[in-house]
């Protein structure tokens, strides 16, 4: 009954009241030997959870467990509640993509170190498709590469639309 919400005291007391038939909360703690109070709680979160109803003999209540079928028939409800949650699930993703710019979700982090890998680096800025972004110290970046390698590399290799940040310090002026 675990997999149904219910701890070892709920399956207990629905397995007593499904024994004794309609019973009063006074009868099902004495048959359990448990605290009335504890029982009654129990007995509230069975009924929350459809496990027991309460019934009217005269003035008195009586608490009443619902068949074993129960459990087939609230799988078969959340069965269903996961199949709208799915559908509901794909139509949303479905309609949200439509939203979302066809780049967006290729963004990618990357480190680079030592000078083989901040070549490489520069070389992905000419394969890139939309933007791309570094973030360098600049004064370390060009001791490690070479003013000249680096004013080469924007003069004759870089054939996209480039900006860059008015600190950078490779401007010939």
């Amino acid at each position: 009954m675990e997999q149904f919400g219910c701890n070892e005291r709920e399956s207990a007391v629905y397995l007593q009241v499904l024994q004794m038939g309609a019973s009063s909360v006074q009868q099902i703690a004495r048959r359990l030997q448990s605290n009335r109070i504890t029982v009654h709680s129990a007995i509230e979160q069975l009924i929350e959870k459809g496990l027991l109803f309460e019934s009217l003999d005269g003035v008195r209540r009586k608490i009443e467990a619902q068949p074993p079928s129960i459990f087939a028939r609230l799988a078969a409800e959340k069965a269903l509640s996961i199949k709208t949650l799915e559908h509901s699930a794909d139509e949303l993703q479905k309609l949200l993509s439509q939203i979302i710019p066809k780049n967006v979700g290729a963004q990618k982090l990357e480190l680079y170190e030592g000078i083989d890998s901040y070549k490489r680096m520069l070389m992905r800025t000419l394969e890139a498709k939309g933007e791309f972004l570094a973030v360098i110290n600049t004064q370390l970046f060009t001791e490690l590469l070479g003013r000249s390698f680096l004013l080469n590399f924007l003069r004759n290799d870089l054939k996209k639309e480039f900006t860059r940040d008015s600190s950078c310090p490779l401007s010939s002026s």
